[in-house]
């Protein structure tokens, strides 16, 4: 089953921001300079948790991961010029 999420973090030291950075982006779309929209199956949520449990520092460290219901992802709405949340991910499920 996929599953909508938006994962917000904020890792102080650079070298472990790239990493995640680059980690969230080949899972979904960067929407803010540390906000990402993922459209994944359980799987592969559960895999991409993981993967961030294994290079943050927790007590240095804050990545939030918030599921985000198909009737919620519909309603959303972006202000300003960008693209609709999850407009690219919708398009290919």
């Amino acid at each position: 089953m996929t599953k909508r999420y938006v994962i917000a973090y904020d890792i102080p030291k650079t070298r472990r921001r790239t990493k995640l950075h680059d980690l969230l982006q080949g899972y979904g779309e960067r929407v803010n300079h540390s906000v990402f929209e993922l459209t994944l199956s359980d799987s592969k949520m559960e895999l991409l948790r993981f993967q961030i449990e294994q290079l943050i520092k927790p007590k240095e460290d804050s990545v939030r991961i918030y599921p985000v219901c198909l009737a919620c992802a519909k309603a959303a709405y972006a202000l300003g010029n960008e693209a609709v949340p999850f407009e690219t991910q919708s398009a290919m499920l």
